[in-house]
Formats: C-alpha cells, structure tokens, sequence
C-alpha cells in the first residue's frame, strides 16, 4: 500500500487486483504510475482483470480501454457534473432564519423518494405551500430557473412520556418541490409522508386539488429498462372487502418469478421495487400504486430534480411498460380517460372500513348531530357519460355530489346549498367532498368493472356462467307475493319484504336481524346453527320492475350492487360488532326473531368452527330459464367477485 507523498517515478507497473470504486481515489493512484516529470522513465503499464461493475469508472477496466483518453473524459465529465451542480444550487433565492444564514444546500442528500401529481394548469413554485401549524419554516429557497422549491422546517416534539416542556425533542424535514413543465408533473419529495400532507402541501402551489396519477400512468416508470428483477412485489386482491386476503406480498431475490400466470386473473399490481439496468447504468427503482416512485439512493438536489425529469420523460412517453419479468403478468390497470355511462353501484374505499371516522352534520332544526360514516349511505341518483350525481345520505340528511374528470376535483357538491358534513379524521376536519377527494369511493360499471380515482380496472373475460344449481325458483303468485312491492304498503298481497321475514323465522335460523335502512350491511341477516359450524345468509331483496317476470337486467343492477358491497362484512369480527352497533340506530327494525345474546354466542363459536357465509338476491322479476346474456353476464361477475372475497355460496331467488 502507497501512502500519501509516495514518489518513485521509475516504478510504472502496477497490477489492479481489486478496483477502486471512486473516481478520486482512481485518479490518485493512476497518477503516482504516469508521472512524467523525469527523463527516460517510460510509459507506465497497468495490469487488471475485466470487471462488471457499473459505475462511472468500469470502462476504465475493459480489455483494450486507452486510459490515457478515458481518464481525461471522466475527469472532464466530473468537473462539469460539479460545476452543474453549483450552477443549479447557486440559482436558489434563499430566505432563511437567523441560525440558518450559514446553511448551504450543497450539504444536503435527499432520499430518491417522491409523489407525483399531474399539473395540467400549471404551477406557481413562489406561492407558500399550507404547512401544518406545527412545522416552523425556517429555510426556504426557490429556483424559477429549474422549476424548483425546498423548505426545512423545525417542530418541537414533547416526549410522549412526560409533560415536562424539558424533555422536547427538536424535529427537522426538508420539503423539495420540483415541476416539470414538458410533462406538466409535479414531484414531492419529503421526509415527511402522509398521504393527506402530500396533497395538503401541494394543493395550494397548483391552486385546487393536484392529482395523483392512475397506476397505469405511474407504471410507466419502469419503461426502457433491461434486465429487469423484482425482490419486493405487492399483488391487490380485485376484491379487496372479503375475508380473503387483500394484499400479498412476495419478498426475496427474483421474486417476481414467484408470479404465477393465474395470478393475472386475481390480483392487479401493487407495489413493486427492484433493481434492473437503465441505459448503461445499474439502478433500483420502486413504484406504487399511491402515485409514488422511489430508488435507493441518496444525492444532491440536483441529481433529485435530474432523476425526476428522467421519469417525468417515460410516464409522459404513453407506451406501457414491458419489463420483461413476470411482473407483465399483473394488470396495472387502465387511465380512465372518461367517466363511463351506465354506472350501477359505488361503495366506500377500504379505509373507512378499516378506521371508521365520525361524521358531524346539522339536524333540520339546526341541531348538532354525529354518526359513523359507515352509517350514512352512497346513492348512484343519475349516470351518463362523463359524470356520475349521486347522494351521500342516512335517515336525516342527504347531501349530492358529482364524479367526473372535467371539474377541478374529481368529487364536487351539486351545488353551495348542500348541506353540511364533516367528517373528522387524524385530528382534523374535511367537508365530506374533500374526504372523498382523499379517500375515492369505488364506482362498479354494469359489468362490476371497478373505477378507482383515476383507475379502471376491468373484470377478467370468460369468466365461468353461473349454474341453475345457483337458483331457487319461486312461484310467487301462489305465495300470495305482490312481486313489484319491495316494503309493506298495507295491501292484501305480501311484499317481498314480509314474504321474506315470514319465511326465515320460519326457517332453523336461530337469529334473524332486518337491517333495512341507509348504512345496512343486508336487508335480513339471518344466523343458524349447522353441524359444520355457523352459517350466515345476507338477503338483499328488489322489487320487479313490471308486474311479470323477465330477464330485465336493469332489475338486477341494483341488488347486484348491494351483494357486492356487502361482502366486507363476511369476517365475524366485523360483522358481529356492526349488528350490535346497528340494533341501536334509530329507525332500524333490528332483531326479529333471537337477540343480540344468541348472535354473539353462535358467532363467537368461530373460535372452533369457520363460520360460512352465504349471499342471496332475491328479485322476482329475474327468470331462472332463458336468460339473457346481460343478466347472465352480471350474475356471472358478481358471482365471481363475491366467491373470490371469501363468501361461500351466492344464491338467487328468483322465478
């Protein structure tokens, strides 16, 4: 080993065993063997073995490389990456607070981390994004030149294990906005990373509501990469509310390999992070299905907003990506270009499922009320193309709002007089619009095609016909049974309503539990005692809409909604708290044969047996015989989806 001041010029063969990785510290030593300062010393003669190393240097080992020339180029290419850093860095206006006069930005080494926003409006890096009360801005810096902002902020954090103002911890973050105006693109790049602050932060640069891009838009990402391998893959379950499991992941070196091909028919992409080869550089690169993108690598400011203009450049290209791993086999879905007519359901996301925040709203009176949002009920009033009205209602009010891709948000109120909600969620209050702006409900087309934000993700093709086994065939005029009334109406034929009840407290359910009402899990929930173990059926029923029956597949697209909806609450710990939370709710029927004692002891026997669960529409106006290809296709997808959630059965009573 060759110390600093080592100088004996006459020694010029060295023999490479392990190259160095940085360019510096090559430099050095190729200089202490090509010193010239001396007559008759010769040319000096390196010896190393070829490497595969990607780095900047690597060319430097293949056979036949002339240093001579290659080493002047990477020193020139050095020196004017530096130079173009302090170019860049130098065209920040800084203002910042009296402790922070010294700070410089060449110091900082941000994580290649950020959320992208389309900006179809544009964005203005000078307004001050909406920081949270409790993070003191205490450097700002802005370039108009690069399209570029950053803050650091200062929080003071008390010790969650005292009150004592003396054990107070002092936070920083470092917020980097940067906008590339050819893709119209928004980068976040923040040490800070909840969702709702991201939008929060970048809202008030883009004057409304920024959108984060569809999955299929951010997966182009990962265009123009080679050797491309996957060792963190997500797959989303399409049907995320069941009792299967809603999320899988597969760990491990290649694990994208672990993809089978009948995966494609089940789950869509989800997250995905690995490593592959870009152009002539070995890099790492992640992408979710949250708008993020990500690499393992820590650099300057600079090199961040470099590394974004290269993404912003392929999620701008339009082409879908071909990583050429088994990841192609997992549909990122599509953009939705247009907001499809023929809308037939919408549900709420999964969160509030899994947290279920409190709603604030104003009685008629003017009185102060509150319910779970779970209680309130989402309404599809009208759908054409382009936009969908629907309601978001219980028993005491009702508020309207619109889904389309033309308005400013995606969710708008119908207009300034609707009335107030607000829902209450992480300490902080959102208008019931703005919620739904954070968290998008999900819409089902009339095939159960699911639309997600600004994703569509279609039901698979073929998928298998849904038997006669699957049906029970009512002969309705002889049950006395009015088969267009849906509710009691006092006449002298039975609505389906009362046929239905009739026929469960007659039957060897030891709990049945009308649930009919804004919020409801099912119409009837009915709970028996089988020597497999609970069984559980939810009935949703629908009037006919003519007075014979019919294969009228616009009969079926509501109820069809409501069986699909209900499948979260095929896990009995959800669903035995619900009962409970529902028998207290007023205007709600509740039990009508059995108690809450009797449902909590049959279900709570899950502790030993799997509890079953089993779906039913009931809809008169359906005929078992002769359908249509619409009624059979829909009865097809929602079986398919309902099976695939974890229920064990999907019945229709039909004619």
């Amino acid at each position: 080993m060759f110390g600093e001041g080592f100088n004996l010029p006459t020694l010029k063969i060295a023999a490479v065993h392990s190259p160095h990785k940085s360019l510096a510290v090559t430099l050095q030593f190729i200089g202490r063997f090509a010193r010239v300062g001396e007559a008759n010393i010769g040319r000096a003669t390196f010896l190393a073995e070829p490497t595969n190393s990607q780095s900047e240097i690597s060319e430097l080992y293949e056979t036949g490389a002339i240093w001579r020339e290659i080493i002047q180029n990477l020193a020139e290419g050095r020196i004017g990456a530096e130079l173009h850093v302090r170019e860049v860095l130098d065209s920040f206006n800084v203002d910042a607070a009296p402790d922070m006069d010294d700070f410089s930005l060449y110091t900082v080494r941000p994580y290649f981390h950020a959320k992208v926003f389309g900006t179809p409006d544009g964005v203005n890096l000078n307004v001050v994004p909406d920081f949270p009360d409790n993070l003191q801005v205490i450097f700002k810096g802005i370039s108009d030149p690069h399209g570029a902002a950053v803050y650091i902020t200062r929080e003071a954090v008390r010790s969650p294990w005292s009150s004592d103002d003396r054990f107070t911890n002092v936070a920083y973050d470092i917020f980097i906005f940067h906008h590339n105006r050819d893709a119209n693109l928004l980068f976040v790049c923040a040490s800070r990373r909840p969702a709702q602050l991201y939008t929060r932060l970048a809202r008030e640069l883009v004057g409304g509501r920024p959108r984060p891009l569809s999955h299929s838009r951010i997966s182009r990402a990962l265009n123009d990469l080679d050797a491309a391998e996957f060792f963190n893959v997500g797959m989303r379950k399409r049907n995320r509310m069941g009792r299967n499991e809603s999320y899988r992941i597969i760990a491990g070196p290649s694990a994208d390999r672990a993809i089978q091909d009948t995966d494609g028919r089940l789950f869509d992409r989800g997250h995905c992070f690995g490593k592959a080869i870009d152009g002539a550089n070995e890099i790492t690169i992640g992408v979710s299905t949250a708008s993020k993108i990500w690499s393992n690598t820590y650099d300057r400011i600079p090199e961040l907003m470099a590394w974004c203009d290269r993404q912003a450049q392929k999620i701008a290209s339009g082409r879908d990506p071909i990583t050429g791993s088994r990841l192609d086999l997992l549909s990122s879905g599509e953009e939705l270009q247009q907001v499809p007519a023929g809308v037939i359901a919408m549900g709420w996301g999964i969160g509030p499922y899994r947290d279920a925040p409190p709603v604030f709203y104003h009685h008629g009176d003017g009185t102060f009320a509150e319910a779970s949002l779970l209680d309130f009920e989402l309404v599809i009033l009208d759908s054409k193309e382009g936009r969908v009205a629907f309601a978001v209602k219980n028993s005491e009010v009702e508020w309207h709002g619109v889904f389309s891709l033309a308005a400013p948000e995606l969710v708008e109120a119908v207009s300034e007089d609707e009335p107030d909600l607000t829902v209450h969620v992480h300490n902080a209050d959102f208008p019931i619009a703005e919620y739904l702006n954070e968290e998008p409900p999900t819409f089902y087309c009339a095939d159960l095609s699911a639309i997600e934000g600004t994703s569509l993700f279609r039901v698979p093709p073929d998928l298998p016909t849904i038997g006669d086994g699957s049906f029970e065939v009512v002969d309705w005029n002889a049950a006395g049974v009015d088969i267009t009334k849906e509710k009691p109406d006092g006449g002298l034929r039975l609505s389906i309503f009362e046929w239905l009840q009739n026929r469960l407290n007659a039957s060897g359910a030891s709990v049945v539990f009308c649930d009919d009402g804004t919020g409801e899990m099912a119409d009837f929930i009915a709970v028996e005692e089988t020597a497999t173990g609970p069984l559980v059926g939810m009935f949703h029923c629908k009037a006919s809409d003519g007075d014979r029956p019919g294969n009228r597949v616009h009969d079926l697209y509501e109820v069809c909604g409501q069986a699909v909806k209900s499948c979260v609450w095929v896990r009995p710990e959800r669903l035995l708290p619900q009962l409970k939370h529902r028998a207290r709710l007023r205007g709600i029927v509740g039990y009508v044969k059995g108690d809450e004692v009797e449902a909590t002891r049959i279900l709570t026997l899950q502790a030993r047996q799997q509890v079953q669960f089993v779906i039913y529409v009931v809809q008169p106006g359906i005929m078992r015989d002769d359908r249509d290809p619409p009624v059979s296709n829909l009865l097809a997808a929602a079986n398919h989806y309902l099976l695939q959630s974890g229920v064990d059965q999907f019945s229709i009573v039909a004619s």
